[in-house]
């Protein structure tokens, strides 16, 4: 409701609000609370008849109230605040015992019967939401230490940290997705140097610089000698900025920006320290911080076992097996299949005590009835045969409790050296947490899909209205597999009864910031092109929005607008804002790029743009597009405005949809079917008007 209209709902009719889970708070115009509802009290511990009467700074954290009391000065003066009737901000409040609560503001302005003011502010608790993200950030993490862990465990000649450095490290690399990792070998004296690295298909062969056998540190030097020193991961942002890092040129050169390391811990030592490098930026992640430094303390933990059990191995092969790794289940058989070891750890995880299992057939203990048989076969395949199919293999498989429940497990079996008839270990884990974990990231990740997909799909107008004389196509496809909300927007509406307008454009960002921004842009284009007869001002008036605009970071937005007037056929007023330039394509299929180069909008006050007309014979058809397509990456590099134009050759004479489709279908093959930016495309085509 706008101030200056009146309501008959006074504060006294308001009881219905108790049964809000969502705290509703009035506010007269000195700033003191006039009206709250029940919810109060179990989101910030106030209730209502104690909050009532009290000025609404009691809610504000210290640190924030000499903002809020300009904000709310400004907003007298004014009569409004610059987020009344906007989106929902997200900011602290203060709890009555003292602590801070993360909510969501809706702030709205409303008159009462009495003429008096009041600011109406709806706020949503977002711990709960906060909490479920930190949830499932730590079960990914945790799913990656387990993954690293047993990449390692299955690798029977690992002992030493130098013959666990490249798994190790390709095992990071893939569950973390980061790009390249180095493994620093640490001296008795403290001193260290690379001792293996891994990179991906992402960095050239040059990033052996990076890892170069000659480069010593000590501690306290470098990211390699800070982590030695402190016994602690440590993270750097941004390479180019961190004086300290002494590979830095080496590092921009090869376009890494982001690094973290952790160490190898056994007994409080630091044996080795892991690096891990990014060629994208990446801020800091403490859980991965807490989950790496699990790591590090693990496979220090698991090399020494592993040394030990070597000792041991030089005297009693196959109890070297079964002392290998005391946290699976180790299970030793003979050649016709029967239980000769049983550890402790398969008591506990396959519920048969020692002496209940030995001596019994492995399959008739453990092994699903329906996968018994083939059991049997494959073992007296490999005795007759002695071709292995599975052993040294980890096989994802069910097993059989003697409760008689079944349960996913991991198992891998390795043959025992220098033993005839020939014997095997069995390395069993129970992974029913891991599965549990996997099913909730995948579900997880669904509603994320479903959400961000019904998110991007409201950014979109719905149907395109029909301009006479004309014919209009559109296509978008959002980057990767689309579970991320993108800037890429386009949008087409009636002005009046002889004008049509088109714009797109392509907002600074990704997610629920770039949709807050999009939705600011459209509807504000809409809003001032009803008014103003002028395409310039339309983007002025947007560059103004999007200044005044409160994001965490700075937000800026390319745009393309386009005004198709009847009363003028054939000529189309054009303003480019930052956007990359419109294609016309003639009847013939030749194709030239349009429209004067202006300033992006929400960088500066007074944005430079001009007006170009655009001249559109019969026949021809005008495609603006978003920089997804030039800059998409094809196995001979980027895309480019010249293969996107040679593209656009390829479907003259066609329909405006026929035109959108193709270049969208094109760009996404050229990628190999999977978009790295959003890209989207919008075709107009003059028709015919006898036709």
């Amino acid at each position: 409701m706008k101030p200056d209209e009146q309501s008959t709902l006074g504060l006294g009719d308001l009881a219905f609000l108790d049964a809000v889970t969502d705290v509703v708070i009035a506010v007269d115009p000195a700033g003191d609370v006039v009206y709250a509802n029940a919810a109060l009290k179990g989101m910030l511990g106030w209730s209502p008849a104690d909050l009532v009467g009290q000025p609404l700074a009691v809610l504000v954290p210290d640190h924030l109230r000499e903002r809020h009391f300009a904000a709310f000065a400004e907003h007298m003066a004014k009569g409004t605040a610059r987020i009344t009737g906007g989106p929902p901000v997200v900011l602290p409040a203060r709890h009555h015992d003292g602590h801070e609560v993360e909510v969501e503001l809706t702030l709205t302005d409303h008159r009462m019967p009495d003429d008096t003011l009041v600011s109406v502010g709806v706020l949503r608790d977002l711990s709960t939401d906060r909490q479920l993200e930190w949830t499932a950030t730590i079960a990914q993490y945790h799913a990656v230490t387990a993954e690293v862990a047993t990449e390692i465990a299955l690798v029977n000649d690992v002992h030493t940290l130098s013959d666990a450095s490249s798994v190790l490290l390709r095992a990071l690399t893939k569950a973390l997705r980061w790009d390249a990792a180095i493994f620093w070998l640490v001296a008795e004296n403290g001193s260290a140097r690379p001792a293996d690295y891994w990179h991906t298909d992402a960095l050239s062969d040059d990033f052996q610089q990076m890892a170069d056998p000659g480069l010593v540190t000590v501690p306290g030097r470098g990211l390699p000698g800070r982590v030695i020193k402190t016994r602690k991961p440590a993270w750097i942002e941004m390479i180019a900025d961190d004086p300290g890092y002494f590979r830095r040129r080496t590092a921009e050169r090869l376009g890494i920006s982001t690094t973290f390391a952790f160490p190898i811990l056994r007994d409080e030592r630091v044996e080795g320290v892991v690096e891990l490098m990014s060629r994208e930026p990446v801020a800091v992640d403490a859980g991965l911080l807490t989950i790496v430094a699990e790591v590090g303390r693990r496979v220090g933990e698991f090399l020494h076992r592993r040394a030990a059990d070597r000792d041991v191995a030089r005297s009693d092969a196959r109890k070297t097996a079964i002392l290998m790794s005391a946290f699976d289940a180790i299970i030793g058989i003979n050649h016709h299949g029967t239980v000769t070891d049983w550890n402790p750890a398969a008591e506990r995880i396959l519920g048969y005590a020692h002496q209940d299992a030995v001596g019994r057939a492995l399959a008739d203990l453990i092994v699903p009835e329906d996968l018994r048989e083939a059991h049997r076969q494959g073992l007296q395949r490999f005795m007759e045969t002695r071709r292995p199919r599975i052993l040294g293999q980890p096989l994802e498989l069910r097993a059989v409790h003697a409760d008689g429940r079944e349960f996913p497990v991991e198992l891998a079996i390795t043959q025992l050296e220098g033993i005839e008839p020939p014997e095997f270990v069995g390395y069993l884990r129970d992974i029913s947490e891991r599965k549990a974990v996997e099913d909730a990231l995948a579900r997880s990740r669904d509603e994320l899909f479903r959400v961000a997909t019904t998110l991007q799909d409201s950014m979109l107008p719905a149907t395109l209205p029909q301009i006479p004389g004309h014919d209009v196509g559109v296509a978008f496809r959002p980057a990767g597999d689309g579970a991320e909300i993108g800037g890429d927007f386009y949008d087409v509406f009636q002005l009046d009864d002889t004008r049509w307008a088109a714009l797109i454009g392509d907002v600074r960002g990704k997610g629920v910031s770039a949709a807050r921004l999009t939705a600011l842009v459209r509807y504000t284009a809409r809003a001032a092109a009803v008014e103003s007869h002028d395409p310039v001002q339309v983007l002025r008036l947007v560059n103004q929005a999007i200044l005044v605009h409160e994001d965490e970071e700075p937000t800026f937005c390319t745009a393309a607008y386009v005004e198709v007037d009847l009363s003028r056929p054939g000529t189309l007023r054009l303003v480019r804002a930052g956007h990359p330039s419109p294609l016309r394509l003639t009847a013939d299929g030749s194709v030239s790029p349009v429209g004067a180069r202006g300033s992006l909008l929400g960088v500066l006050e007074e944005p430079s743009l001009t007006t170009s007309e655009v001249d559109l014979a019969v026949g021809e058809v005008l495609v603006l597009y978003t920089d997804g397509l030039i800059e998409a990456r094809t196995e001979h590099g980027l895309l480019g405005e010249e293969g996107l134009a040679s593209m656009v050759s390829e479907v003259g004479g066609t329909s405006a949809s026929v035109v959108a489709d193709h270049l969208k279908r094109r760009t996404v093959e050229l990628q190999g079917g999977r978009t790295s930016d959003d890209l989207a495309v919008l075709a107009i085509k003059r028709l015919d008007p006898g036709a």
